[in-house]
């Protein structure tokens, strides 16, 4: 087996902090302030993580640089987005789950693991409101991405170097290897690049060919990490792109030929890449063929069934049991924020269930209301891209499937990318006024009384 390795050599970190920096220099420069806190958040966390044996070292009150760098995004976001922390009632929805994790954490006398989360969560909420603030900005057209997504460069570039020089992570017990560019998780740094896929897709600033060349570009990135999950969630986003968004361009008449083209084309990829990676995705033919014996004790799973999905029914039948055998105001409110930490050596694998460990029923049924909530907003928003948001939420349902995105930034900047642009979608819904944020409207102002002061002065 290649042996893991858990960092790229000094000198391509430097060069990779480097093009980090000069990026976000060159891309903040007289922007939105909610433009360069998206930028900035992005930047600091990947290129934290790619630093994280620097990084994860405890340095004030047990906590590492990492989460003191968390805590300085979150107050710098509540601070882009203070006017409207309380405006829509869909950041209600949020901040009654983060309202279930304090109970639950409180409950179980669990500080540190409701702070983490808590954080995290508040996170998601500067986040999707930030990108509120941006796509409601000049010129409203979601071309603001084109300033961000210089920040995937510089992961792109450190991928890069562990590809060239074949420094990869060995990331399963069956040999297979994945190039992270010395990231801290194969998981994790797949979803950067799932959120580029979400950014690219979703906006409406970009031509066809140009959002094609990214998505692949970002899609290989993927393959490249080679986490089983990630690749499977990416493929509703890069599905909808050949079938529905292949039609933008071409009038109704012609439409439905082109989308049947896409759906070809997408489906000789899916082939191609099913071929690919036949051994890693052989699991899912035996699961689906033993659908009614999933769920069942830990005990009772034979050595050979232990090893599915990388071990992943096995785990989740762990958490399941483990919470069924417990006592009522545990399967109510479950085990407290990150309590898995305490209990089992590897996480859930599983969103939904993880959090009926953590939060019990009460904090499951919260979070698949809050889950639903927001793909309802998106299915029923008559958005000309409506398509391209449902696709991303499935991706993200994906993920959730199989592996832990609410326990990373980086998982959850992902899915507050989707909701800051399904949320905006349904707000601009029937606009009257220029604007939905009045702060945008009057740094708008500003703007334009500098211009004329300027030309006034010139003409003098």
């Amino acid at each position: 087996m290649t042996p893991s390795v858990i960092s790229l050599p000094t000198p391509f970190l430097v060069i990779g902090v480097l093009v980090a920096v000069y990026f976000a220099l060159r891309s903040t420069r007289n922007q939105h302030p909610a433009i360069v806190f998206l930028y900035l958040a992005l930047a600091v966390r990947y290129q934290s993580n790619f630093l994280h044996q620097f990084m994860a070292k405890s340095l004030i009150a047990g906590q590492s640089a990492i989460a003191i760098l968390t805590l300085l995004t979150v107050a710098m976001g509540l601070f882009v987005v203070r006017d409207i922390l309380a405006k829509y009632k869909a950041s209600i929805v949020i901040y009654a789950f983060i309202g279930v994790l304090l109970l639950s954490g409180l409950w179980n006398r669990d500080i540190v693991g409701t702070i983490n989360s808590g954080l995290r969560e508040m996170l998601s909420v500067v986040v999707i409101l930030a990108f509120v603030k941006a796509l409601d900005a000049e010129p409203k057209d979601g071309s603001f991405v084109n300033t961000v997504l210089p920040v995937f460069i510089a992961p792109l570039l450190l991928q890069l170097f562990s590809v060239i020089f074949h420094l990869p992570k060995a990331s399963e017990e069956d040999g297979s290897i994945s190039y992270i560019g010395g990231y801290v998780h194969e998981g994790v740094f797949s979803m950067i690049f799932l959120s580029a896929m979400a950014m690219t897709l979703l906006s409406a600033g970009m031509s066809w060919r140009r959002r094609t060349v990214l998505l692949l570009v970002f899609f290989v990135s993927i393959l490249l990490a080679n986490y089983r999950t990630a690749v499977l969630a990416a493929l509703p986003m890069l599905f909808a792109h050949l079938v529905f968004g292949s039609s933008d361009r071409f009038r109704p008449s012609l439409a439905m030929l082109v989308r049947l083209g896409g759906l070809v084309l997408a489906g000789l990829a899916s082939i191609l890449l099913i071929a690919l990676l036949a051994d890693r995705m052989a699991d899912i033919g035996v699961v689906f063929s033993r659908m009614n014996n999933l769920i069942k004790p830990p005990a009772d799973f034979a050595n050979a069934d232990r090893q599915l999905f990388s071990g992943r029914l096995y785990i989740w039948n762990s958490y399941i049991f483990a919470v069924l055998r417990s006592d009522f105001g545990h399967l109510m409110l479950g085990f407290g924020p990150e309590s898995w930490v305490h209990a089992f050596t590897l996480y859930a694998h599983n969103v939904f269930i993880s959090y009926f460990y953590e939060l019990g029923i009460v904090g499951l049924v919260a979070y698949l209301f809050l889950f639903i909530y927001f793909f309802a907003m998106a299915w029923r928003t008559p958005h000309p891209r409506r398509w391209a948001i449902l696709s991303a939420y499935i991706s993200f349902l994906v993920l959730c499937l199989g592996s832990m995105p609410t326990y990373t930034v980086e998982g959850i900047m992902f899915y507050s990318v989707i909701v800051g642009y399904s949320l905006y979608a349904r707000l601009s819904v029937g606009q009257q006024q220029r604007f939905l944020v009045r702060s945008n409207e009057r740094r708008l102002d500003r703007q334009s009384q500098r211009q004329f002061e300027r030309g006034i002065g010139a003409a003098i």
